[in-house]
């Protein structure tokens, strides 16, 4: 078995007048060595790599099924990852600020510096208030995001989904994706 990259074009949820924009996905998808031949017997064969045109849904039905859940997972994760993020900025999502605050305090490096003397009142006591206002403002504004954007995909959405209380429904049948060859099997049906 071996990973092979994928990647498709995906429908980015804007339009403009009658422009639609689109953005680059990508994925792996894993095959064997067995899978592999077929298709670029299949493909030396046809003289295409245009699936229709292969007929590779009659012919190798189980290589066409694997090819098609590749391409259509890899499509529902760029769709979920762009709904996640669109539902932070919008602030879509119901969670207690402080316990997400006081939880990246704990677990993931969130700290908030700042001299005593800048929080004095005029009686000299310590204004706890504005200093926990400044606190979870440095902790949105600064911190927040940047964190998030460090952590890999699949830590950013369970993040969203574990911390933050995030909601996504997709409708599957509105993911846009064509399946296609992987570009390096396609390479391997042309050099031999």
């Amino acid at each position: 078995m071996a990973l092979y990259d994928i990647s498709n074009t995906n429908f980015l949820g804007i339009q403009h007048g009658n422009h639609e924009m689109y953005g680059y996905i990508f994925g792996k998808i894993e095959l064997s060595d067995e899978e592999v031949t077929s298709i670029v017997n299949l493909i030396k064969e046809k003289g295409t790599t245009n699936i229709k045109e292969m007929d590779l849904e009659n012919i190798n039905p189980d290589i066409f099924r694997k090819l098609h859940q590749a391409y259509h997972k890899m499509a529902y994760d760029s769709e979920e990852y762009e709904w996640l993020w669109n539902g932070y900025y919008e602030g879509a999502y119901e969670y207690d600020p402080f316990e997400l605050m006081e939880y990246c305090e704990n677990e993931c490096g969130f700290t908030f510096e700042a001299a005593e003397e800048d929080y004095l009142d005029d009686d000299g006591e310590f204004d706890e208030d504005t200093y926990e206002e400044d606190k979870m403002d440095a902790f949105f504004s600064e911190w927040l995001e940047p964190y998030i954007e460090s952590l890999d995909h699949s830590d950013q959405k369970e993040f969203f989904y574990t911390k933050m209380n995030a909601e996504v429904s997709i409708d599957e049948d509105d993911l846009r994706y064509e399946v296609l060859i992987p570009e390096t099997i396609i390479k391997m049906a042309k050099i031999n």
